[in-house]
């Protein structure tokens, strides 16, 4: 079904996380404040910065990359979320009335957002209380549209090692108030490096007992927990389109720990 979506206009969204949240687990880690991978079982939520989650959506029609983030800390490796009228993360999204134009008034951008969507940090509302089905999906769709025309949404022009420019292959960014457990469906390995068949330039993937654990967190919240091993997507861009693949399964089947329930509800 994700596959389906991702060659269609539904589309998918997906964030990268850091080694340290990998490490540390859902709601630790991140950057400057955020990326902290603070998961909660509906939507309705306060907004906090300290929720806030950097997403980008795409499709096989555009040739977007995820975030290169090396330079801070960021994994090779992301979270790949559904975003299915039935799964219900779309009502996540953030918005705001300080955004205008295109896309308004999801939080988001065609280009990187500096984690200052629409210049604020955080919104002030979100889109399960202002927004249709419909009207998200319009709005999304325009945003995904204009992603990697540099005259429209110019892209930060150090990303990475702090030696890239990802011209058209900028990414878009949606700012959502945390994640879903339940509109999780895998993850997702970032090949638009050097040659389109390996890592961007010094990221790495995640050590795997530690995304084991992440994983096992996460399972223990939904509504339906998975019986089954996790799929891992790998992700390549060409000069007009982008391809996702399931390549393989998380191996957990060596992994030993403890796996506790995960917090969600306390935000300083």
């Amino acid at each position: 079904m994700l596959l389906d979506d991702f060659e269609g206009d539904t589309g998918v969204a997906f964030t990268k996380l850091t080694h340290s949240t990998w490490k540390a687990g859902p709601g630790h880690g991140g950057f400057i404040g955020e990326d902290a991978a603070v998961f909660y079982k509906d939507w309705k939520n306060p907004i906090h910065h300290q929720a806030q989650q950097a997403m980008t959506v795409t499709n096989s029609k555009k040739w977007v990359w995820p975030f290169h983030g090396a330079v801070f800390g960021y994994a090779s490796w992301a979270l790949v979320f559904s975003l299915r009228e039935e799964d219900g993360y779309w009502k996540y999204f953030s918005t705001s009335g300080a955004c205008k134009g295109f896309g308004a008034p999801l939080m988001a951008q065609c280009g990187d957002c500096h984690a200052v969507c629409c210049g604020q940090q955080a919104g002030s509302g979100l889109v399960g209380e202002n927004l249709s089905f419909d009207e998200w999906n319009k709005h999304k769709g325009d945003i995904v549209q204009q992603s990697g025309n540099p005259q429209v949404c110019p892209p930060i022009p150090n990303a990475g090692t702090g030696h890239e420019n990802p011209g058209k292959h900028g990414w878009n960014e949606f700012s959502a108030n945390g994640l879903s457990f339940d509109a999780v469906v895998g993850l997702m390995s970032d090949l638009t490096g050097e040659g389109g068949n390996q890592p961007p330039i010094g990221e790495t993937p995640p050590n795997q007992q530690d995304v084991c654990k992440f994983m096992a967190q996460i399972n223990q919240e939904r509504a339906s927990p998975r019986t089954t091993s996790w799929p891992i997507f790998d992700y390549q861009v060409q000069d007009s389109s982008a391809t996702l693949k399931l390549a393989r399964y998380l191996d957990c089947s060596g992994v030993a720990g403890n796996f506790t329930s995960v917090v969600t509800s306390v935000l300083i």
